[in-house]
């Protein structure tokens, strides 16, 4: 069985090209990293057929994983993702809303206007009502849709971490902290950042 391993921070594109590559053969074993450090620590513990990563991301970008990964296993194929518009509009069909009800109209109207502002957005609802794919759609139809969406789900991460991991941190401001590092703030500079579970995060 072929093992693949896509290293992509946008989780909205992860999922796309694993469901690409499950199509063509659903032999293959697909596993995800979220950003470039983990990338290459499962590259350390398991032998991938295909590497497929992208350029551009926070922690370290896909030079840097190139570099590091050719080092620690030099035989294995690697392949560099550059920015494809037809990947991002299969994206952005995957949150595609669909509905005609007149409040699915009025969300839509809400979307439509806010997305042109800078303004920043509070999405409620239950669990399974669509908050995520609200969030995709405020991206996609804003002129920052050409930028990168950062999700960060808040509930996931460690109150003691959630500093760091948000605002980024310089090398030897804590113990641990052997280099510096962008928080994801910075990384969605110029796009959208989605903090999801926003009020499971410690005040």
């Amino acid at each position: 069985m072929s093992k693949i391993l896509i290293i992509e921070d946008e989780a909205a594109i992860r999922r796309v090209l694993k469901k690409i590559i499950s199509e063509e053969n659903e032999s293959y074993n697909v596993e995800e990293a979220e950003d470039g450090l983990l990338g290459i620590e499962m590259i350390k513990d398991n032998d991938y057929d295909l590497v497929l990563c992208d350029i551009k991301m926070p922690k370290m970008d896909g030079v840097e994983v190139l570099e590091k990964a050719k080092k620690i296993k030099p035989e294995i194929p690697i392949v560099m993702i550059v920015e494809n518009k037809r990947l991002k509009k299969k994206v952005s069909k995957n949150y595609e809303m669909i509905g005609k009800s007149q409040e699915i109209n009025h969300i839509k109207d809400i979307i439509e206007k806010v997305a042109a502002t800078d303004a920043r957005v509070l999405i409620t609802g239950s669990n399974g009502t669509g908050k995520e794919l609200v969030a995709h759609w405020l991206h996609e139809k804003s002129d920052r849709s050409k930028a990168s969406m950062i999700e960060v789900n808040c509930a996931a991460i460690p109150s003691e971490l959630i500093e760091s991991e948000l605002f980024g941190h310089v090398k030897g401001s804590f113990t641990g902290a052997n280099k510096d590092r962008a928080g994801k703030f910075e990384a969605a500079n110029g796009g959208t950042i989605f903090l999801d579970e926003i009020g499971d995060m410690s005040l």
